[in-house]
């Protein structure tokens, strides 16, 4: 996986030295560990963290957002 197709964005913040934070939704913990091992092995990227549905999602990119922007 290379930063192309991604977007001017994603590859000016991945120029930038930091990596672009990923968040992890999917209700199956299979796919999401599967797609965690396949994102951290991935340079550039960094998963912040999970959520098992959209519901969880609010709280925890508020969190993020304190520890990790």
């Amino acid at each position: 996986m290379t930063l192309g197709g991604r977007g001017a964005a994603a590859a000016g913040h991945a120029m930038s030295g930091e990596p672009i934070g990923v968040l992890l939704v999917d209700d199956e913990q299979l796919v999401r560990a599967g797609l965690r091992a396949i994102l951290e092995s991935e340079p550039g990227l960094a998963v912040l963290g999970e959520a098992v549905d959209g519901a969880e999602v609010p709280g925890l990119v508020s969190r993020l957002r304190r520890t990790w922007c």
